[in-house]
């Protein structure tokens, strides 16, 4: 059993024999938001730096290619060149997919609190002892929004953001291709 700020946290074959009660559940979401607060303000401006690093490559490997092309064919572009630039591409994938996908499991999981307090609602109504209090802890959990991590304020680290990243990379490459198109 773990302590959060003074919150018996158990295992989860521990949760399910546990009797929670809705003041429980509210204090460790508010420790949950005011971490996530806390941890945004701390990593926020790295981890803008990190989104806008797999941006950069991304684009470097994309010009890199056009920049080839400019100058050859297809047919005269060497196996190594489209080995490098797959497995640069790919090495750089492999860093921002599993980023984006961890942030956006834990927020995930934070979000489940509200199945545990309706759960615990109904659970509570059918008992109905300290019911108008249970409800109270409960309204005031599903009134607090959740914060999500984000980079710096500027946008919101989760699969969103990868599509995002993907939709601002092939805007660039279809600039890219028609400055290519206007110069020959």
């Amino acid at each position: 059993m773990a302590s959060i700020n003074g919150i018996k946290v158990k295992s989860q074959s521990q949760r399910e024999e546990t009797n929670l009660e809705s003041s429980d559940i509210y204090e460790m979401f508010l420790t949950l938001v005011n971490t996530v607060h806390e941890f945004n303000r701390i990593f926020g401006w790295q981890i803008l730096f990190l989104c806008g690093t797999f941006v950069l490559c991304i684009l470097h490997v994309i010009n890199l290619m056009i920049v080839v092309l400019n100058f050859h064919t297809w047919d005269e572009i060497y196996i190594d060149f489209w080995v490098m630039f797959i497995s640069y591409l790919l090495t750089t994938l492999m860093l921002c997919i599993p980023f984006a996908s961890s942030y956006n499991g834990a927020a995930d999981e934070a979000k489940l609190t509200s199945l545990l307090a309706y759960s615990l609602l109904t659970r509570k109504h059918q008992q109905n002892k300290h019911f108008a209090e249970s409800c109270k802890y409960l309204e005031l959990l599903a009134n607090i929004p959740w914060p999500g991590f984000s980079a710096a304020g500027f946008f919101d680290v989760d699969h969103t953001m990868l599509f995002t990243l993907f939709g601002s990379v092939t805007s660039y490459l279809i600039v890219l291709i028609q400055l290519k198109d206007m110069s020959m």
